[in-house]
Order: structure tokens, then sequence, then C-alpha cells
């Protein structure tokens, strides 16, 4: 609950997507303070109709403390990595989706993290948000009850998917502003 609360504040503050990370941030950093033994926490947005995969991902202090944002087009994400229509169709149905680490996810992992730390990835954790999905990579070898795992990011949900409106709200409004300037500035050249 107070995670949840200090991420919500956290998501008032900020007024651009590249302000995201700090949201980011703070989730791994919640999750290292319950104790959750992870070695990656992401924050994954759908944008369907740009058709956009962006994901942020986090690193634990012991790995370094990084943070790493990609984004790519889902049909070319599609033709890749199989994981990623997996974590698609579990979004898209609401449903959480725990599995085993294979080789395809480490791929995508390379592709959005190039230069992150070595991981010891054991079980993946997604949980599904109105806008995307949260994950968690949790470290191999090392107990964890994962329904606490997707308790927890649920809690982490929906105040992340709230900034994230709230972004998508901004930015729709900084370009119809930007469209109204344009166009007055277009009247007064042809006045």
């Amino acid at each position: 609950q107070l995670a949840a609360g200090r991420l919500q504040r956290a998501g008032l503050t900020i007024d651009a997507f590249a302000d995201l990370g700090k949201i980011v941030r703070m989730m791994a950093d919640e999750l290292q303070d319950t104790g959750i033994p992870f070695e990656i926490a992401e924050v994954h947005l759908v944008d369907e109709e740009t058709q956009l995969l962006t994901s942020w991902t986090a690193y634990p202090e012991i790995k370094g403390y990084q943070l790493f944002t990609a984004a790519d087009d889902v049909s070319l994400l599609l033709e890749r990595y199989p994981s990623i229509r997996g974590l698609l169709n579990h979004w898209r149905r609401s449903k959480v989706w725990e599995r085993e680490v294979d080789e395809a996810f480490l791929q995508a992992l390379q592709r959005r993290a190039p230069n992150g730390p070595t991981c010891r990835l054991g079980t993946l954790v997604d949980v599904p948000m109105g806008r995307g999905s949260l994950s968690v990579g949790l470290a191999a070898g090392k107990p964890v009850r994962t329904a606490e795992v997707v308790e927890f990011l649920q809690q982490l949900a929906g105040p992340i998917d709230a900034a994230v409106g709230k972004l998508r709200q901004l930015e729709t409004l900084r370009q119809q502003l930007r469209s109204l300037e344009d166009g007055a500035a277009q009247k007064l050249r042809t006045a």
C-alpha cells in the first residue's frame, strides 16, 4: 500500500514520457525494499495505434542501478521474438503470465538493454495493466512465492497506469496546442 502511494505521488510530478524512467526506477527500488530477489524490473507500454512497444528495464542496485529504454515496432518484434506474442496475448486478456526464462526472452532483453549486466534469471512474471504490463525477472535459485510478487505488482500497476494515462493526455494536449499555434501563425503570415 505504501509503495503504491509513493508511486502515485511520483506519477503526479512527471510531465513527459522521458521521465517515466523515474517511476520504473522507483518500482525497482520498491521491489528491492520488499526483499523480492529480482534481476530486472520492467514496464512495457503498448500503443496499438502506432504499433509501438516501449519498454523500460531497470536493474537492482547490486547490478549497477542501470535503466534502459527501448521502443520498437510490434510487427518487427513479433517476427524476431516469440515471447512478445505471449506478452501481448496475456496483456490483451488481462492475464498474469508466469514462465521460465528462455533463449528468446534473453535475446529480446539484450535488444532492450544492450549494455545491461549479466543476469541469472529464473522465473518471469508479467502483470497486465490498462496500457501495458509490469514485469519482473526473478533471480534463479532463490526461493520466492510468485503469488506475493503478483500481488505486489498488481498494487503498483494502478498508479503506474494512471501516470501513463496522464502523460498520454499531456502529450495530446501539447499536440493540439502546437496545431493551434501553427494555424494561428499561418493565418498571420497570409494576412
